[in-house]
Formats: C-alpha cells, structure tokens, sequence
C-alpha cells in the first residue's frame, strides 16, 4: 500500500520549485510573473504548473540557465522546476 504522503508530494514538490524559479527570476530583476495551468485550479493533484514572465529590468546573465533553456521540450526547465516559465515578448 502507498502512504497517502505520496499522493500529496508532487504538489508539495512543484510548490517549492515554483518557488525556486520565482526566486531567481526576481533576482535577476524580474518584477512580474503569471502562473497558470492545474497548479492554479481545483484540480486535487496537480504535479506541475505553466505560466510566463516579464522581462522587462530582468538581467539574462543574473537568471539560472535553466529558465532560458527551450530545447527539447524545456526538458530542463520540467526535469528541475517541474513546471515550465516562458519570457513575456512585449
């Protein structure tokens, strides 16, 4: 049997990655971001999470690398945030 524990960790985990790549977005001089997708809805077990960001005042060099990387699916972005973050193009 599964402990219940396991049903709740992919929110818990994706919730502190969120967290993580807003972190670095802002300090990297980013002043806005939108998140989207299950994470946001009622859905009960959501495992990941979609949303862009303003790259106004945002220094690329000061962002993780990771936050930049569309190849492959933005298999990088999923495999470390668990989620995917695009730049906002004005």
């Amino acid at each position: 049997m599964i402990p219940k524990v396991s049903i709740i960790m992919p929110v818990y985990n994706s919730g502190k990655l969120l967290k993580k790549a807003i972190d670095s977005l802002r300090s990297a001089g980013c002043k806005s971001v939108y998140i989207d997708g299950s994470f946001v809805t009622s859905k009960a077990n959501p495992v990941d999470f979609d949303g862009c960001w303003d790259m106004d005042g945002v220094d690329p060099s000061l962002l993780d690398p990771a936050l930049l990387d569309f190849n492959l699916g933005r298999s990088v972005q999923k495999w470390k945030y668990m989620g995917e973050l695009f730049p906002l193009l004005n």
